[in-house]
C-alpha cells in the first residue's frame, strides 16, 4: 500500500512540476500539434485545467522540456501494485477509481493507458487512508 502512495504522489510532484515549467515555455500553436496532435482549443483548456492532462501528454511535455527525469513511466508499475494489495484493499481503491477487473488489466499491459480522473481519485483514496490512520 505505501509504494501505491509513494507511486501516485511521485506522479504528481512530476506533473506539478512539468506544468510549472509550462507556463514559462511558448510553444507556438505548431509545436503543441506536433507533441499531441491536438488542436489549439484542446491545449487552451488543457492549460487551464492542468487535471485533464493525459499521463502520457505529460511524458511528452517533459520530454521536450528537457525535464523527464530517466525513468520509462512513473506509472508502469502501478496497476500491478493494485493488483497485489489484500482483497478488500483491492476492491475498495477500484471501486474509488472506477476500476473493472478489465481496465486493470489493460493498465498493466498498457501503463499509458490511465486516465487523469483515475490517477486523481486514487490520489484522494491514498491520503483519506493517510489521514483515517494518522488519526489512530
Amino acid at each position: 500500500m505505501e509504494q501505491i502512495k509513494q507511486l501516485i504522489q511521485s506522479y504528481f510532484y512530476f506533473r506539478g512540476a512539468v506544468l510549472r515549467k509550462l507556463e514559462d515555455y511558448r510553444f507556438s500553436k505548431a509545436d503543441y500539434k506536433a507533441i499531441f496532435g491536438q488542436d489549439s482549443n484542446s491545449i487552451y483548456r488543457r492549460r487551464n485545467n492542468g487535471s485533464l492532462w493525459k499521463p502520457t501528454e505529460i511524458h511528452n511535455l517533459a520530454l521536450r522540456m528537457g525535464l523527464w527525469d530517466g525513468r520509462v513511466s512513473r506509472l508502469q508499475n502501478l496497476a500491478s501494485l493494485i493488483e497485489q494489495l489484500p482483497g478488500p484493499e483491492k476492491k475498495a481503491i477500484c471501486k474509488v477509481a472506477g476500476l473493472t477487473d478489465e481496465k486493470l488489466q489493460q493498465h498493466v499491459h498498457d501503463p499509458d493507458s490511465w486516465w487523469p480522473k483515475e490517477l486523481e481519485k486514487i490520489q484522494l483514496w491514498c491520503s483519506q487512508k493517510r489521514s483515517a490512520t494518522s488519526k489512530k
